[in-house]
């Protein structure tokens, strides 16, 4: 392999092997001219000739219809990724808009549920209170309802929800509130994430 890359390299060299491959072409051309003219000077019906224009042109058809279809919903796919973001960006602003509105008394208290309150094991964002102390959180629960406007009515988003099951209350953050959340209570700062 080594001596061929030389003698490739050798301006002389390449050239002999150019001119051999040249030759090598022109050789078996020249052998199969008389295939090729006489394929070409049968005379074909005129049918046979409509059938492949007409096959031809379906086909091309038929190509850029799915090629046009694919463009599409590729288009389409973008779009509503695009709406997805805008709509999740959206709602963290609301997010974000409701917990620097809180006061420091409310993220004391709300500090207090995150920290001291037990850990549901089965979602990290859940924090367990027996129903006879979480009365004190329901200031909170309503300070952090996002008022969402609807043609209908007036409803809430919530960055806490609350559950009751058997004798406990289970509040659960919203995933990105949550993040806030564990942010403030490391740092000590609000910072939009």
């Amino acid at each position: 392999m080594e001596w061929i890359k030389k003698i490739w390299k050798d301006p002389v060299g390449s050239k002999v092997i150019s001119v051999g491959i040249i030759a090598a072409i022109g050789f078996c051309a020249s052998k199969s001219m008389p295939v090729v003219k006489e394929f070409f000077l049968q005379s074909i019906p005129l049918w046979t000739v409509l059938v492949f224009i007409l096959m031809t042109y379906l086909f091309t058809k038929v190509v850029s219809y799915y090629k046009y279809k694919g463009a599409k919903e590729v288009a389409e796919n973008k779009h509503s990724v695009k709406t997805q973001n805008k709509a999740w960006q959206d709602r963290k602003n609301l997010i974000w808009k409701a917990f620097i509105g809180l006061g420091d008394k409310d993220l004391t208290l709300l500090m207090n549920l995150y920290n001291l309150a037990p850990i549901d094991p089965e979602n990290e964002h859940t924090r367990m209170i027996s129903q006879s102390e979480h009365r004190i959180y329901d200031s909170i629960i309503e300070k952090t309802n996002i008022p969402v406007a609807s043609a209908y009515q007036r409803t809430y988003m919530a960055c806490i929800t609350l559950e009751y099951i058997g004798d406990k209350v289970h509040y659960t953050f919203d995933q990105y509130f949550y993040s806030l959340l564990m942010y403030y209570a490391s740092s000590g700062q609000k910072q939009k994430l």
